[in-house]
């Protein structure tokens, strides 16, 4: 398995977080689900084709370059052959301002502004060239060039940024009152924009926390953690993570091992 993250620039970082990718074997990638953060995802396909497990049960084959909107439940997809995947990890509010449509959640999207689509097929050019320091290099550069003077819808996302310097800690009223807007109108606007509500993204932001902590010191305690990212009690904690993992915090810590074994 091969992993790759970079860092962006200061002139993208009010709508991106981070650029990836990775190169793995089929059955390695097919191993387990993907479990869900707060942000929206472009992922582009250098491999072999994706197919994504429906709710329906039944599988599809995704397009090279699609729009992972903010997950609620793990995903699964499953690669065809030698997965290689780019991946552009993206404010929820700021996917309609960056890529041209809107982000809907728990479903991969077809790409489909015209530029973005060129911008996929010059990333699976570089691809095959490229290590993936040196791909992702390529990706960071385009960027800078077409994406750093554009601005996102900037209400939104100081409300976002509060939320997770607080680390979804924070009452949506007091996001409210930050806008001037009531409650109702602020989870309506917040939601037509992101495809989920304020609430849930905070949720997520939460659940992110705990995760991480978990991979950092996988015995520490759970209790603890609660007290800590501020979950009402351990019962909180849980019933947040199986909710958004599928899997316990002790499940969960056993598959990081595992997957840590196998690297």
């Amino acid at each position: 398995m091969q992993h790759q993250s970079l860092d962006v620039d200061a002139s993208l970082r009010s709508q991106i977080v981070q650029l990836w990718a990775l190169a793995e074997s089929q059955a390695y990638y097919n191993r387990q689900a993907i479990i869900p953060d707060s942000y929206a995802q472009l992922i582009i396909c250098c491999g072999a084709p994706l197919q994504w497990l429906q709710p329906n049960g039944t599988l599809c084959e995704l397009p090279a370059a699609f729009i992972l909107g903010v997950q609620q439940q793990p995903l699964h997809l499953y690669a065809t052959g030698a997965c290689q995947l780019v991946g552009i990890q993206i404010y929820a509010w700021a996917v309609g301002d960056l890529l041209g449509q809107a982000c809907v959640p728990n479903q991969p999207l077809a790409l489909q502004e015209l530029h973005w689509q060129r911008f996929a097929n010059q990333v699976r050019h570089w691809a095959r060239a490229a290590d993936l320091a040196t791909l992702l290099q390529h990706v960071h550069e385009y960027l800078i060039d077409h994406v750093g003077a554009s601005k996102p819808t900037l209400a939104l996302h100081h409300s976002g940024l509060l939320l997770y310097q607080q680390l979804g800690n924070l009452r949506m009223s007091e996001l409210a009152q930050h806008q001037k807007l009531s409650l109702s109108q602020f989870e309506r606007q917040f939601r037509q924009i992101t495809g989920i509500t304020p609430k849930q993204l905070a949720r997520l932001i939460r659940f992110e926390q705990v995760r991480d902590r978990l991979v950092q010191q996988p015995q520490q305690s759970i209790a603890a953690l609660a007290v800590d990212l501020g979950y009402s009690d351990q019962a909180h904690l849980l019933h947040e993570f199986r909710h958004f993992a599928g899997l316990t915090p002790r499940q969960f810590c056993q598959q990081v091992n595992a997957d840590f074994l196998q690297d």
